[in-house]
Order: structure tokens, then C-alpha cells, then sequence
């Protein structure tokens, strides 16, 4: 079904409740609180469900006075201070780069001691950083730059110095970020069968006069991840993370982590590594670090991935121990449904149905894509206990749920559990009826998929 929002709902759709009074006063420095460009986006903000907006319905009731065209272009000027708004959180966000600006807002005014005191700072802070980043050299490249190609007469005094810093963490950056990008090509490569051997080998031409930084060094390591019989890499890679050498919180270090990830399972899952006790390991570091968690906490949804996840390649006990161990980190108030849903994962992953529906008992919703993936694990549960009554009640429930919050659910996971229901209802069919044929390329995509096949079901 195609999406018909407006752009200013959309975008104001990913803006959380704590945010709304820093869009607020953001505006207020375009227009005043008694102008209709303000009561507009608080009108908006006061709405329960921006999910069900309809722009016509909406100006009838509040804007009825506005003609139709007028009001599109009142909401096509708030968007473009709402993504403003947006640009302003994200330089709030990069302490460094926002330091950038300044020195370089300093320097076009005239006032150079301001910004040789920020230089000074930054770039102090820069090189004794202790985590490695290869954003370091780029913010140190373009101070550099600001500083050099501005009329500040300090490159009068240092510019030479200047120059050469500048030309050194320029080269280093490059290096660094033509890596990072090697490591993509490679793993699309991998994914998906693009032909990158020409760009490769130009790419390594090109980079390969220039100096190691550490950054680029373990970038090399990385590098080693895609030789399919190389097992060091992920060990000396492991070590490079949990060793804090990475600065945590960036770009950099995710990206390490889930190339790591990645082809530590592959290698694991081809038999090259035979202690999965390190992907266990892994998957807590990532909890640890920050790459699973946010302000030290894991996201509900996040946490029951990571219980899937594990499922795949650890026995259910050590699975279930590490869902009591790492429940207190999982942002929610009802722990004890956290862990009963969490656990109902590893009832399914062992086919142990009647602890399954035991386990989902115990839970009281409060995420709808949790729920979806409740009802759907209870589907399965209940065709495989053959509780036929049961289980059409909650078919039947299961429609209405889907029905009612359509508007709310992502198209492709709404298609999947749909599927879900219309496969479990054909092999109920097929009880009776042996002539019925199933193909699951009919019911793409489908969610639990793999469960289907090892019914027997192509």
C-alpha cells in the first residue's frame, strides 16, 4: 500500500517524546509562539497517532481558515526548519566537528585568537585520544585546513609546520577510510557476487605508498577476515576489540564489530573455528561496548536478536543462563516477561513446545513486534501439540491483531507473520487432504521459515 504521509509527518514520526521541546524552541528561532507556523507543528505534537495523520482532515478541524495550497506550504516551511532541526542535533551530537565549525566561524570573523585557542584544545585532544577512530586523522586534516587556507596569520608563523601536518593526516585518512571501504567491497563481494577485483587492485596501488597509521594497521587485520581459511584474523581482531584499543561509540568500532561478527560465525559455522565459546564472547562484548546497548541498556526487541542469535549455535541451558545473566540490562520494567518471552525462543529453537507455551504464560506485551513474534511462536507451538481448537482460536486472534494495527506495522513484517498464518492453515487443510500442494517460494517472505523446511515443506 503505497504511503501517502507528507514529508513533515514522516520525518516528525522519528522524533521521540524527549525531543519535542528542542524542536519547539529550535523553531522559535524562525518565527514567534503566536504565529501558525508554530501552532502547526505544536498542534502535530499534541496528536496520539501520527501514524493514522490525514492532512485534509487534519486542516478542516485546525486550520480551517487556511486554503488547502496555503496550508501545504505552511507544512513545507516548518519542514524545512525541522530538517534544520535535525542537521543542529546531529552537529550537537559530534562534539569534534562542531569544534571544526567554530574555529572556522572564528576565523571568517576576524577573531584568530579565538580560534587558535580552540585549535589548540582540539587538537591536543585529537592526538592523546586513547581509543583508535579513523575520524581522528579527518578532523586533524581539516583543522589543518581551516586554519591554513584562512587569512588567521598564525600559518605566517607555523606554515610550514601546518602544511606538512596537514598533507601527513590527510594521507593517513585517506588510507584509513580507502580501507574501510575495501572491507565493504569485499563483503559485498561475499554477499552479494559483485565483480570489485579491478577497483580493488587499483585501490591497493594507490594506497600502498603511503605510511601505516594504527588505525590503518588494524584495518589490515580486518582485511585478513575474508581469506576463507584465516582463523587468526578473528582471534587478533577479538583481541584488538576487547582490549579497548577502539574508541567505543563510533562508526569505526561497529564497523570492526559486525565484519568480526560476521565471518567469526561464518568461519565457525564451516568448521574453521571449534570453540563457539568466542562467538558467546563476542555477543557480550557487544553488550558491553555499546554496540547492542544505549546508555548501558539493551533494547527489548535487541535482546531477543541476540537470544535468537544464539539459539543458532549454543546448546539451550548456556542460552537460557545467558538470559538470566543479562536480563538487568534490558530497558524494560516487567523483567520477569522479558525473560519468559526470551525463553519461550529457546523452547522453540529446542522443539520443546509444551515449555514454549508455558513460558508465554508468564508475558504481558507492551511492543507490538514482540507480540507479533509471541502470537506467531504460539501458532507453531500449538500446530505441533496439535491443540486444533486451540490454535484456530488463535488464529482467529492472531488476524484481528494484525488487522487492527496495520497502519503500525512494517509492510514486509506484516507480510511475513500473514504468511505465518496462511501456510499453518494449509498444512491444517492438508491433514484431510493430501492432494494439497505447499510451495514456500509462494509465501515469500515468511517468518520462522527454516522451522517450515524442517517440516518437510519446500
Amino acid at each position: 500500500m503505497k504511503n501517502t504521509k507528507p514529508k513533515l509527518i514522516e520525518t516528525l514520526l522519528t522524533v521521540y517524546q524527549k525531543e519535542w521541546k528542542s524542536i519547539k524552541r529550535f523553531l522559535l528561532l524562525h518565527t514567534t509562539e503566536h504565529s501558525e507556523y508554530y501552532r502547526l507543528l505544536t498542534t502535530i505534537s499534541n496528536l496520539k497517532n501520527l501514524n493514522d495523520f490525514d492532512s485534509e482532515a487534519f486542516r478542516e478541524k485546525h486550520f480551517q481558515e487556511i486554503k488547502p495550497k496555503n496550508f501545504l506550504n505552511m507544512m513545507s516551511r516548518v519542514l524545512e526548519w525541522v530538517e534544520d532541526w535535525l542537521v543542529y542535533r546531529l552537529l550537537d551530537k559530534n562534539k569534534d566537528q562542531k569544534k571544526l565549525y567554530i574555529i572556522k566561524a572564528y576565523n571568517d570573523r576576524g577573531l584568530y585568537k579565538h580560534a587558535d585557542t580552540h585549535a589548540e584544545k582540539i587538537e591536543h585532544k585529537l592526538k592523546n585520544q586513547k581509543g583508535l577512530d579513523v575520524e581522528t586523522n579527518k578532523h586533524l586534516q581539516q583543522l589543518m585546513h581551516i586554519q591554513y587556507y584562512s587569512n588567521n596569520p598564525i600559518k605566517y608563523k607555523i606554515g610550514y609546520e601546518m602544511l606538512t601536518k596537514l598533507v601527513q593526516y590527510q594521507r593517513h585518512s585517506y588510507k584509513e577510510y580507502a580501507l574501510t571501504y575495501m572491507l565493504e567491497l569485499n563483503n559485498r563481494s561475499e554477499l552479494s557476487g559483485f565483480d570489485f577485483e579491478k577497483l580493488q587492485t587499483e585501490t591497493n596501488e594507490t594506497i600502498s605508498h603511503i605510511e601505516e597509521s594504527p588505525a590503518s594497521e588494524a584495518l589490515k587485520i580486518a582485511l585478513q577476515l575474508f581469506k576463507k581459511t584465516n582463523t587468526e584474523s578473528v582471534h587478533s581482531l577479538y583481541n584488538i576489540l576487547v582490549s579497548r584499543k577502539i574508541e567505543n561509540n563510533t562508526e569505526f568500532h561497529l564497523l570492526l564489530y559486525s565484519y568480526l561478527w560476521r565471518y567469526a560465525r561464518i568461519k565457525w559455522s564451516e568448521g574453521l573455528i571449534e570453540d563457539n565459546s568466542l562467538l558467546m564472547k563476542l555477543i557480550e562484548y557487544g553488550i558491553t561496548s555499546g554496540v547492542y546497548s544505549i546508555n548501558g541498556k539493551v533494547q527489548v526487541y535487541q535482546f531477543n536478536n541476540l537470544v535468537t542469535r544464539l539459539c543458532q549455535f549454543q546448546n539451550r541451558k548456556d542460552v537460557n543462563t545467558f538470559i538470566d545473566t543479562w536480563i538487568d540490562k534490558v530497558n524494560t520494567d516487567d523483567k520477569k516477561s522479558c525473560s519468559s518471552h526470551a525463553k519461550a525462543i529457546t523452547s522453540f529453537y529446542s522443539e520443546d513446545y509444551i515449555s514454549l507455551l508455558e513460558n508465554l504464560k508468564h508475558v504481558k506485551y507492551k511492543h507490538l513486534i514482540t507480540k507479533l513474534t509471541g502470537y506467531s511462536l504460539t501458532i507453531i507451538a500449538l500446530y505441533s501439540t496439535e491443540e486444533s481448537s486451540l490454535l484456530q482460536d488463535h488464529i482467529y486472534n492472531f488476524k484481528r491483531l494484525l488487522k487492527r494495527n496495520i497502519k503500525k506495522i512494517n509492510s514486509v513484517a506484516y507480510q511475513r507473520h500473514q504468511n505465518l498464518l496462511k501456510v499453518i492453515e494449509l498444512l491444517l487443510k492438508r491433514k484431510y487432504n493430501k492432494s494439497i500442494v505447499i510451495n514456500l517460494d509462494d509465501y515469500k517472505p515468511l517468518f520462522y521459515k527454516s522451522w517450515f523446511l524442517k517440516q518437510g515443506i519446500e
